[in-house]
């Protein structure tokens, strides 16, 4: 499998994401919120699409792709596309600040939460198009068999090393929490 194979799959993971993001929006533009629906969707493009996805292709394929000599310009959309990473963290930010909020009682903040889940959708929806189609093809033809073998190796290790420091943070935090909760003393 080509380095790319394992991105395009999860591009059609995060494309089943725009599908519930488009539908929670609207439904919030009805004045309706599915709590569990925005805090799954906060969760997957925060560790899925953003700490995982983009993670892979800011430390592994972007930096094999500079100082390449070639004619595609892919400088110029590495900048464009870690732009719109970078622009997905600003709304993912915004979102969460929005949730808490309507957790804490403000109703109001859920147009806050429709709107950027709605420009959250509009950016994936190009950017998965322009990687899929532009990008990753060209990508691959500029780099030799033995570098594309390095990156699905390093793709494999940044899964596995993720995958583990997730959740072995996330146990962490749950046993801190647990073990806070269980050293109160009992009201009387």
């Amino acid at each position: 499998m080509l380095p790319i194979g394992s991105l395009m799959k999860e591009h059609r993971v995060v494309e089943k994401s725009l599908k519930l993001m488009i539908l929670e929006k609207e439904r919030m533009d009805q004045g309706n919120i599915d709590v569990d629906a925005v805090r799954a969707l906060i969760d997957f493009i925060t560790v899925f699409a953003d700490e995982s996805h983009h993670g892979k292709e800011e430390t592994i394929l972007f930096p094999a792709l500079r100082g390449k000599n070639r004619s595609y310009e892919f400088d110029e959309i590495t900048s464009n596309l870690m732009k719109e990473h970078a622009s997905i963290r600003n709304h993912l930010r915004t979102i969460k600040n929005a949730f808490q909020w309507f957790s804490e009682g403000d109703r109001e903040s859920a147009e806050t939460i429709s709107r950027e889940l709605g420009e959250i959708a509009a950016i994936y929806t190009n950017h998965v198009v322009k990687e899929d189609n532009l990008f990753f093809n060209s990508a691959m033809k500029v780099l030799s068999e033995e570098e594309k073998e390095e990156m699905l190796c390093a793709m494999d290790e940044f899964d596995l090393d993720f995958t583990i420091n997730h959740y072995e943070k996330l146990i962490d935090d749950k046993y801190a929490a647990l073990a806070d909760s269980s050293c109160k003393p009992d009201k009387p």
